[in-house]
């Protein structure tokens, strides 16, 4: 019987062997495959899997749930049974992971995240949904046309560090019947123009752009209670300020 190697995609894009398996059963419940869904053909007695992701302790790969017949994203650890141990402080992240995924009303349905670095940030990307060549993003708003710009740039960056070529948006009204789905080829550089455009921001390089009119800044989820001092004073918080609210927030 062949025996299986993960493969991880790196942060420089390279696939590195990560994890060796006996064969692509898992407990005659689950089998895996390719992060595409194919079964690959064993070269030299071994079948090369791409994982979906991966980090320290191990690699997520897709896996079809035999019994059942659906597709699954599971994780595979490496060795070390001292990961499960609790510690004195009941800081060990498996069992805070495996309480609080318990925690959730829907158990099977757990968000892939990754963490990208990008200079001053860590980008942490938790798509609405990401297929073999589309990532999505969905919302829902009172003023869909408002909301719509916001979210397409989030999905483009979504799009961009997911590697997938387009990314649709989807915004629905809470208080009609507008709908807005569009998908628009990924774009790297508007990306970065937004990652760079929010640092200056951070970095207090720029200052940001007023609202137009104080009545703006009534639904705004950072005004007077939080501390922003624009709705009184007539200006744009600085980066001391912006700080102190985004942390009180």
């Amino acid at each position: 019987m062949a025996s299986v190697r993960i493969y991880v995609e790196d942060r420089d894009g390279e696939w590195v062997a990560k994890l060796q398996l006996e064969s692509l059963k898992i407990n005659d419940r689950y089998s895996i495959v390719d992060r595409n869904g194919s079964t690959p053909t064993p070269v030299d007695g071994v079948h090369r899997i791409n994982a979906l992701g991966g980090g320290g302790f191990g690699a997520v790969v897709r896996a079809k749930e035999v019994p059942v017949g659906l597709t699954r994203a599971i994780k595979l650890l490496g060795d070390g049974s001292y990961l499960f141990e609790e510690s004195d402080t009941g800081s060990n992240l498996f069992i805070r992971e495996i309480r609080l995924t318990n925690e959730r009303p829907y158990k099977h349905i757990i968000p892939i995240r990754r963490h990208f670095e990008f200079d001053h940030f860590f980008v942490i990307g938790c798509p609405d949904g990401i297929s073999g060549d589309v990532v999505t993003e969905f919302a829902s708003s009172s003023s869909p046309q408002l909301r719509f710009p916001a979210k397409r740039i989030q999905g483009n960056l979504y799009a961009v560090l997911w590697r997938k070529p387009s990314a649709r948006v989807i915004v629905v009204g809470t208080e009609s019947n507008e709908r807005l789905d569009k998908s628009t080829p990924v774009d790297a550089a508007d990306a970065e123009r937004w990652l760079r455009h929010a640092w200056a921001l951070l970095s207090g390089a720029e200052v940001p752009r007023p609202p137009d009119y104080v009545g703006k800044c009534r639904r705004c989820r950072f005004n007077i209670p939080n501390g922003c001092p624009f709705p009184r004073e007539k200006r744009v918080p600085n980066v001391t300020e912006m700080t102190t609210i985004a942390t009180a927030f």
